[in-house]
């Protein structure tokens, strides 16, 4: 018979305690503070896509497994963080050291006619409180427009913990004259509402998920069009956060029909779409925004039935058009959209390929 000393025994219970802190530790939900936001200079790879492959995101709770292992990535970009010094001196004036701390240059967009958009940027403001995006500033056609936001928006409060729920409104209101005038009224609520461990493409992670659900109303006024419109808009964002990563490791957008899912991701070769949609390629829409009516051109794959549709953002569909093609080919269709009898606002054109449907984009009417 084996006897056991007491310093066996000792080291026995010792080895056993330190084993359980171990697993309770790799476990045990985290907190997400100022240290897990980006830094100047940090550089993040994103990956993008437009399904789940029909896993329920919506799902949430304690100590949960969220599988998204099986994504395949559509596009990827990489995001980048500056300091506000580094940015344009006269956006600097508005953006000053007790407004942002930190900024992320932003694509070139074109979202008001014969007007040219660079230099783009996304201004924050990082504090041991929270972190919450100060503004936007742009060049319009050479002219530099930085615009504070008269109260930010508050995307995340520190220490952020499981159960914690908050709500901020922002908002801004800005007139250029013989330019445009816009105002942007956000209503945003953050609750969240799980953790657990988030499976990715890019690996395996101790993460607070967050569900922030959004009303926004945006009202846009062009002089040289005479003629502006007011667009509401509600989207929920979910949010996967982890330890250190700067942004979410997955974050989903669901606007209406149109869902945008994003993740943290190593250089992936993007060779084809998500099999369970058959995708049309290079489709353009225009002009966009649209006062009588748009144009699309896309390119179809081959053979089948081929169904376009315009969609409300709550998934009412106001128009539809069916064509059978035998061969691949170049297809353009002209939307008459002052036909339809609809109201000012943001739509979304649906393309089905032998019936499966892809939300492509959203489009802006507007009464001239």
């Amino acid at each position: 018979m084996k006897t056991v000393n007491c310093t066996e025994r000792i080291s026995s219970v010792l080895l056993l305690v330190f084993s359980l802190t171990i697993v309770q530790c790799v476990c045990a939900q985290i907190t997400i503070t100022r240290e897990d936001m980006p830094d100047v200079g940090d550089t993040i790879r994103l990956s993008s896509t437009i399904t789940t492959g029909g896993i329920d995101y919506s799902l949430t709770g304690e100590n949960l497994l969220w599988d998204f292992s099986s994504l395949v990535p559509v596009t990827q970009q990489v995001d980048t963080f500056v300091s506000v010094s580094s940015t344009p001196f006269i956006y600097r004036l508005v953006f000053t050291s007790s407004i942002a701390t930190i900024a992320r240059p932003e694509p070139d967009v074109d979202f008001i006619p014969d007007y040219s958009v660079t230099d783009v940027f996304t201004y924050f403001k990082e504090s041991e409180d929270g972190f919450q995006e100060a503004g936007v500033a742009l060049t319009l056609s050479g002219l530099p427009l930085p615009v504070k936001y008269d109260e930010p928006d508050v995307l995340y409060r520190f220490p952020m913990s499981y159960g914690n729920v908050d709500s901020c409104q922002s908002s801004v209101e800005r007139e250029f004259p013989d330019l445009f005038y816009f105002s942007m009224d956000r209503k945003r609520k953050n609750t969240v509402d799980g953790w657990g461990t988030l499976v990715t493409p890019f690996g395996s992670f101790n993460v607070l998920r967050v569900r922030s659900e959004v009303n926004e109303t945006d009202s846009l006024y062009v002089d040289s069009l005479n003629t502006g419109y007011r667009i509401p808009r509600n989207y929920i964002q979910y949010k996967w956060l982890g330890n250190g990563h700067s942004v979410p490791l997955l974050q989903i957008d669901e606007e209406g029909l149109q869902l945008t899912v994003s993740y943290i991701d190593s250089i992936r070769i993007i060779t084809s779409m998500p099999e369970q949609h058959t995708l049309p390629g290079q489709v353009r829409i225009y002009p966009n925004p649209a006062t009588t009516a748009i144009t699309i051109e896309w390119e179809n794959p081959g053979s089948g039935a081929v169904s376009v549709a315009i969609l409300t953002l709550d998934g009412r569909e106001i128009w539809r058009t069916e064509r059978m093609f035998s061969n691949p080919c170049m297809i353009r269709e002209t939307l008459p959209l002052e036909d339809l009898n609809i109201i000012a606002g943001i739509y979304v054109l649906s393309v089905s390929v032998n019936g499966a449907p892809v939300v492509i984009e959203k489009f802006v009417y507007y009464h001239p």
